[in-house]
């Protein structure tokens, strides 16, 4: 009986055996098949590509967004520019990751340049978070009279940390947008709200509500949605169309709370490396885009917001919200940016955030 049981056993090692040998022919058969496949894609990219340069662009925007497209333009510009010496590669829909992942690439050379809003140009100059607290900026026109008096200072802040800032363009009015309606703020505190672990105003703005913050990157804000992880959030209604965050939610502030800025930082290094032809594409693009930026995200926001109050949106009205926002503000001030900057800023834009 035992060796039977042996023999048995020793059978049925050889056949696995034999399944185990076949099984590595087919694996090495189908890897030798795919390494000619890669080896055959590679070469003929290579030889298109051939003494061509990119520069890296990543972007939380969508594939196929306004964004996007603008810079599939300007790739073309730097091709024709640069007798197809340069072009620009354009890593959409954060697939480069989050803000911060992408400022940390940027700062090790994995990735050249990117669009970011402003919690990831606070990454880099924590000073620019200004700009997100609610009261401070009240207008596209703001951020025109902002520019327009401290560009060069503020350029100079990000060439202290080897970055360029190129443009920043207006993109939207913030909201909050919550399922369910907003009375006040003591309404938020049974709700949950996302919270963008980098953004210093959304974390002081939900600690000054009382409630209790998610943090998610960006691209998982959907999928927490989705599951009831989160109920509540601040964005555009731009934004919040495009993402398709819209369709868990259904109240949306009357009352904007800021405005949403998004700026193309380029590394330094990368900057630099550039040819000048190249340097006055994406200047001269950049600038024309900002203005164009700026006509069409009015019209868009204006017209997303109008089609989420046809699809049933409801605006909420909550009662206390300068009050909110006036203690985000005072409680940010001093620790975040200073007291002189802020003051600077309600001068030059001509109202006083109180």
């Amino acid at each position: 009986m035992n060796n039977y049981i042996l023999g048995l056993s020793y059978f049925q090692h050889s056949i696995k055996g034999e399944r185990t040998m076949i099984q590595k022919l087919r694996t090495s058969t189908l890897l030798i098949a795919l390494a000619i496949a890669v080896a055959s894609v590679t070469g003929n990219a290579s030889a298109q590509d051939k003494g061509k340069k990119y520069l890296r662009i990543a972007m939380l925007a969508p594939r196929g967004s306004v964004v996007e497209r603008m810079f599939k333009k300007i790739d073309k510009h730097l091709r024709d520019a640069t007798n197809n010496e340069w072009g620009l590669r354009i890593y959409a829909s954060g697939a480069a990751g989050d803000e911060k992942d992408v400022i940390r690439k940027m700062r090790v050379g994995q990735m050249d340049s990117a669009i970011v809003t402003t919690t990831g140009l606070s990454q880099i100059v924590r000073e620019v978070a200004i700009l997100d607290t609610p009261g401070i900026v009240t207008s596209y026109e703001d951020i025109k009279k902002i520019e327009d008096a401290m560009w060069d200072e503020w350029q100079k802040m990000f060439l202290k940390n080897n970055v360029k800032l190129i443009k920043w363009y207006p993109a939207g009015r913030y909201r909050v947008f919550t399922n369910g309606p907003v009375t006040s703020a003591n309404d938020l505190k049974s709700h949950r709200p996302w919270l963008w672990p980098e953004s210093f105003v959304l974390k002081e703005l939900w600690r000054t509500i009382g409630a209790t913050g998610v943090p998610l990157a960006v691209q998982d804000v959907y999928g927490a949605l989705q599951t009831g992880m989160i109920d509540t959030f601040v964005s555009t209604c731009m934004s919040t169309v495009a993402m398709q965050w819209h369709t868990k939610v259904n109240h949306m502030t009357a009352k904007p709370t800021g405005v949403l800025l998004l700026a193309w930082v380029i590394n330094q290094k990368a900057w630099d490396s550039l040819p000048q032809a190249a340097k006055d594409v994406i200047e001269k693009d950049a600038i024309a885009f900002a203005e164009d930026s700026q006509r069409d995200a009015e019209k868009e926001e204006d017209a997303s917001c109008k089609n989420l109050l046809k699809r049933g949106f409801k605006l909420s009205r909550a009662k206390d919200q300068d009050e909110v926002e006036k203690k985000v503000r005072d409680r940010v001030t001093g620790r975040i940016f200073s007291a002189e900057l802020r003051q600077r800023l309600e001068k030059v834009t001509g109202h006083s955030a109180d």
